[in-house]
């Protein structure tokens, strides 16, 4: 579940990974076990650059769909997304409260629609997508052996060829 959050880490590192070492465990979904997966998930990543960064992935966030990232630098820090659905809060003696993404389509939708315009025009001029075959071999193989590491319950290295 976490091969996007893999992705966009290269990406807003500009690195590679170089080694992972994934934990996970069946919270609430006990038929993930004969998927051998998991519903709650963290993978340490260690990137050619000295970074590192920790993905955590949940199947288990019922009040909506949550997906948040955030960069710490030297210099401080970036925090990407919200919960929120529209930037509306609502006050009053029983607190504060907003709404909340309720799932994946509506987060993603202007995201896919730019991303397939993207590629349209790429095709039209002939231009090179800037996601390409290799951003996804990449991505790939941090999955696998984020997958292998759960698994082994070790540090998994990726070997570059």
């Amino acid at each position: 579940m976490s091969i996007h959050d893999y992705d966009i880490a290269r990406f807003l590192l500009g690195a590679e990974v170089t080694s992972v070492m994934a934990n996970g465990s069946i919270l609430i979904h006990g038929f993930m076990e004969r998927h051998r997966d998991v519903d709650q998930a963290i993978t340490w990543l260690a990137f050619d650059s000295g970074a590192a960064g920790d993905i955590e992935g949940s199947r288990n966030a019922f009040y909506g769909y949550d997906i948040r990232g955030e960069v710490m630098g030297t210099e401080g820090s970036i925090v990407i997304g919200s919960l929120k659905y529209h930037d509306i809060q609502i006050m009053s003696f029983k607190g504060n409260r907003h709404d909340i993404v309720p799932a994946f389509p509506e987060r993603f939708k202007d995201a896919y629609e730019l991303e397939m315009l993207h590629f349209i025009r790429c095709l039209q001029s002939g231009e090179t997508p800037s996601v390409g075959p290799e951003d996804g071999r990449r991505a790939l193989e941090v999955a696998l052996a984020a997958k292998a590491s759960l698994e082994k319950g070790v540090k998994v290295d990726l070997v570059r060829v």
